[in-house]
């Protein structure tokens, strides 16, 4: 057993560890959430569910692990057979009490132990387990019954008892911060739990469905774009050249020197609401990049944009400053020194031209 936990162990962290640069930012997340729960019970389905309800505040430490601190409750049902009925009859009596539950849960992120970790993955399916504390309370419908129960399982104020629970969900993305959330989990509690003597726990299954709201945004993480810029085929860029009245130009192109430079300019474009290098892009940074190393007194001034038409101000400003930063990024790999590149992110600010998506770009201007 100590063998097969110290493998498990190792995997966690070398999963762990794969994504430890990918762009992903660990941030604080809440949640609010409703629906419904059925105490396990001798009764029918649904003459045993109850309305239920969840908040709670988590921590996403990495893309596959999290904590989820939070309380939850609501109301509960049970049902006891009733044998005074006439002509020696069974009768069930149903009667509803109330619960709320504090606990801590462990969260693990299903699609991300095994694919790259992306931002702007629609569904995020995972897995949780958890313990807490139990109080149920306001018990009066069973207490109307307490000769149908047996003593020493009916409880009167307040019964304690701890509880685990362990469920599935998906986070299904409404935006960069909002998510759509479903879960389903059970929860065992002491078999004093609905009053009846039982087998040993009580069950209780809950269905909920609410909003995730994380407190982050993406962000570029730049060892990881070094690295796929150094990983990207290089593009061979011809030398640009000029004509000098006073000679002749040579069969082989001559570099254009300093002297003769004139500002050249430059769009990057990105996919909506992206700001990843696309291969389409790669020949004019890979222009840009000569350029520079051909006229080293030269500046390289970049402009992030975002369409205004999509996305709200904030994010767009984010976007904007992940554009600027990939690309600088990609210059510092290619040998530009930092202090010759000008970044400024308007986010939507200044859309330059009207169609919406040539404003999804990063303009980089050499001078």
């Amino acid at each position: 057993m100590k063998r097969i936990i110290s493998v498990i162990a190792v995997c966690l962290m070398m999963v762990t560890s794969s994504f430890a640069q990918e762009q992903f930012r660990s941030h604080w997340f809440i949640q609010l959430q409703g629906g419904a729960n059925h105490t396990i019970g001798e009764a029918k389905f649904q003459e045993l569910l109850a309305p239920s309800a969840a908040i709670s505040a988590g921590y996403h430490f990495s893309p596959v692990f999290g904590l989820r601190f939070g309380m939850n409750g609501g109301g509960a049902k049970g049902s006891v057979l009733d044998l005074s009925g006439l002509e020696c009859m069974d009768f069930q009596t149903n009667y509803t009490f109330y619960h709320s539950t504090i606990g801590l849960d462990f969260m693990l992120d299903i699609v991300n132990i095994f694919a790259n970790y992306k931002s702007t993955r629609i569904f995020n399916p995972y897995i949780f387990a958890g313990l807490g504390v139990d109080d149920a309370f306001f018990n009066y419908d069973a207490l109307e019954y307490k000769e149908l129960f047996a003593k020493d399982y009916l409880w009167e104020k307040h019964s304690l008892s701890p509880t685990a629970k362990a469920g599935l969900g998906v986070d299904v993305r409404l935006s960069d911060n909002l998510d759509l959330n479903l879960e389903a989990n059970a929860a065992i509690f002491n078999d004093k739990f609905n009053s009846k003597a039982g087998s040993i726990v009580d069950i209780q299954l809950n269905a909920l469905a609410g909003l995730t709201y994380k407190f982050c945004y993406a962000k570029i993480a730049p060892k990881v774009v070094e690295q796929a810029v150094k990983a990207a085929p290089k593009v061979v860029v011809e030398e640009l050249v000029v004509e000098k009245p006073e000679q002749k130009v040579q069969e082989s192109k001559q570099v254009v020197k300093n002297e003769a430079f004139k500002p050249y300019t430059d769009n990057i474009y990105f996919i909506i609401r992206q700001w990843d290098i696309r291969a389409s892009e790669l020949l004019k940074l890979e222009k840009l990049v000569a350029l520079l190393k051909a006229n080293p007194k030269t500046k390289l001034y970049i402009a992030g944009h975002a369409d205004k038409t999509t996305g709200n101000s904030k994010l767009n400003q984010t976007i904007s400053e992940n554009r600027c930063e990939v690309i600088l990024n990609y210059f510092l790999a290619e040998g530009i020194s930092k202090d010759r590149i000008i970044t400024q992110a308007y986010g939507d600010t200044a859309n330059p031209y009207a169609e919406a998506e040539k404003n999804r770009l990063a303009i980089c201007i050499v001078k």
